[in-house]
């Protein structure tokens, strides 16, 4: 569930962002996609720590530390 609830609140602050981007446009715009897109990323991580297990946090760490091996 804590990861629906990442994607979901990322996703909606995407968003956002693009049609604050697309509506205001120019420079403003850009400035507002960024924070909506930096609040969204910050928010979400906040919710994920908030609602995932010990469980579903060490097996998101393990998951990022094998895409690293990858890379």
């Amino acid at each position: 569930m804590a990861h629906w609830a990442r994607f979901f609140i990322s996703f909606g602050f995407a968003v956002a962002g693009i049609s604050a981007w697309v509506l205001i446009g120019g420079w403003r715009g850009f400035l507002a996609f960024f924070g909506l897109f930096l609040v969204g990323s910050v928010g979400s991580g906040m919710v994920f720590k908030r609602l995932a297990t010990p469980d579903e946090i060490r097996q998101d760490l393990e998951d990022r530390a094998k895409e690293e091996r990858f890379k």
